[in-house]
């Protein structure tokens, strides 16, 4: 049997396959090699990962690890707390989740590869093989359009009074920080609190359901339009790229808000080929 992840900082996506067929779907708490020890994945993984795998644990033969964070030393340390943890597995790869995204919906073709989900990242590949990465910064330089910009753009709307009377009531009444826990939270968190930017990107869905909101719906379209004229365009100006480049996006953020990014694409004479919540989800979803 396969173990493959879809790790992100705010949750894990594990799907066990058996050939072709899918045994199990398992979501677990967000992770991120590059800025967790070792000894707090270890005891993540042990507390929710391998108690849903039970039994199935010792017959899994090859884990691949698709996540945010994942480049260089972080592979490695990945891959070896990997090791340890199904020792009986011949194989075991740990790469970023771009890499598995560019796997997921264009293995076969030269296109764009987008994601929006708690982050934001974005390549040019070609046959799976990545050729081109515009750095995403992370979510105070750069990841425009994600789950944690759009968040901080609100909770900033919010906080400056810059939205609609009955839009502020409904979110403090949604999330009753005061100011100072707000800043708190995403300034000096706490242990306790997870990252600032997966605190921030808890605020998605209320973009999403007050997007009939014309201040709320302009903010996602103002990031998505940051995204592709600091992400996007850029590969076409690079490699000078036909605009019937295939793009595809993958993430909960791009599924929630299709119809905004749609329009985006638009008005940047692009068309989406296709976008899937999760790269590890039946494709179409």
């Amino acid at each position: 049997m396969k173990l493959t992840a879809d790790g992100g900082s705010t949750k894990v996506h594990w799907l066990l396959t058996d050939g072709s067929r899918r045994v199990r779907e398992i979501f677990t708490p967000g992770m991120n090699p590059g800025v967790m020890e070792c000894a707090d994945m270890r005891e993540l993984l042990t507390k929710h990962l391998l108690p849903q795998l039970g039994d199935d644990g010792g017959a899994i033969g090859c884990v691949e690890y698709y996540g945010a964070g994942c480049r260089g030393e972080a592979c490695r340390r990945m891959e070896k707390l990997l090791h340890e943890l199904f020792p009986e597995a011949d194989s075991i790869i740990a790469d970023s989740d771009m890499a598995g995204a560019c796997h997921a919906v264009a293995s076969d073709s030269a296109a764009i590869v987008c994601i929006l989900g708690t982050g934001a990242n974005s390549c040019l590949c070609n046959g799976g093989k990545i050729i081109d990465n515009v750095p995403p910064l992370g979510y105070i330089l750069g990841d425009e359009g994600s789950g944690a910009w759009l968040g901080k753009r609100l909770v900033a709307d919010i906080l400056k009074e810059l939205l609609p009377s009955d839009i502020t009531a409904e979110f403090h009444a949604a999330y009753p920080y005061s100011y100072d826990e707000l800043i708190r939270h995403i300034y000096r968190p706490a242990p306790d609190d997870g990252t600032p930017n997966s605190f921030l990107a808890r605020f998605a869905p209320f973009l999403s359901a007050h997007i009939g909101c014309k201040e709320i719906e302009n903010i996602v379209l103002d990031g998505f339009s940051m995204f592709f004229d600091r992400n996007v365009m850029l590969y076409f100006r690079r490699h000078d790229l036909p605009h019937t480049t295939g793009i595809y996006f993958v993430g909960s953020v791009a599924h929630n808000f299709r119809e905004q990014l749609c329009k985006v694409a638009a008005q940047h004479g692009l068309k989406i080929s296709g976008i899937r919540r999760s790269p590890l989800a039946d494709p179409g979803n």
